[in-house]
């Protein structure tokens, strides 16, 4: 039997959120999507989320990209960044479409409109969590692998 090193899991004060220790081989498997009209905004997201381990497989300016790469793609993502506020088709509309046709890919809304109505709606449209758009990258990685470990609790 291998030996388990405990450097290779999340920290005791990370497990504190979830209600068990994940692998940082978990971790590292984690295929993220960006979903956001600024460009400014998926570079800023791709380099955080990139410097934490996780892996960005695809971006898209709005919803209606994302679906169009989703169709085309052979590698989904396992969860998706998902802006709320986005021109052709936005967040929730997007959401919406996730959670019926692509049931495997979770959705992590995020916006810098953090009030309770934005969120609710976010929730209502399929979203498993949302985090403020520029808040704390700390947070941001927790709540991904919150969502992202929804099947393996």
């Amino acid at each position: 039997m291998p030996t388990i090193s405990w450097a290779n899991y999340v920290s005791t004060a990370e497990s504190f959120f979830l209600p068990f220790v994940i692998p940082e081989s978990f971790i590292m498997s984690i295929k993220i999507a960006i979903v956001d009209d600024h460009p400014k905004a998926r570079l800023h997201h791709t380099e955080i989320l990139s410097n934490m381990g996780l892996e960005v497989v695809m971006t898209a300016w709005n919803g209606k990209d994302f679906l169009d790469q989703l169709s085309l793609s052979t590698t989904l993502p396992d969860v998706c960044l998902l802006d709320v506020n986005m021109p052709v088709m936005n967040g929730y509309q997007t959401a919406e479409t996730l959670s019926s046709q692509w049931k495997q890919i979770r959705i992590l809304g995020y916006s810098v409109d953090n009030d309770e109505h934005t969120r609710t709606t976010m929730f209502k449209s399929g979203a498993h969590g949302f985090v403020e758009k520029f808040g704390n990258p700390e947070e941001l990685r927790k709540e991904i692998l919150r969502i992202a470990a929804l099947d393996i609790c």
